[in-house]
């Protein structure tokens, strides 16, 4: 589900957004959508907990597809 996240990513947000906001700006928009994805799954908790994991694994992946499209050390 990861992978799934980062490929949606390049193909959808990574390049309008490093275009839009420039490369320091979508890394920290990056950031900031890992940490909600992390958020969702450190509390998966009860019935729905798969679904919020596959969820905060989702949107990790977005989030690590800005960085690794934005910031050069990740291309390398």
């Amino acid at each position: 589900m990861y992978y799934v996240g980062t490929w949606l990513s390049y193909i959808f947000f990574a390049h309008p957004a490093a275009d839009r906001l420039g490369r320091r700006y979508a890394a920290f928009v990056g950031m900031g959508v890992m940490c909600v994805g992390q958020a969702l799954q450190a509390g998966a908790s009860g019935a729905g907990a798969l679904a919020m994991v596959l969820a905060g694994r989702v949107v990790s992946g977005v989030g690590t597809g800005i960085i690794s499209t934005s910031v050069p050390l990740y291309q390398r």
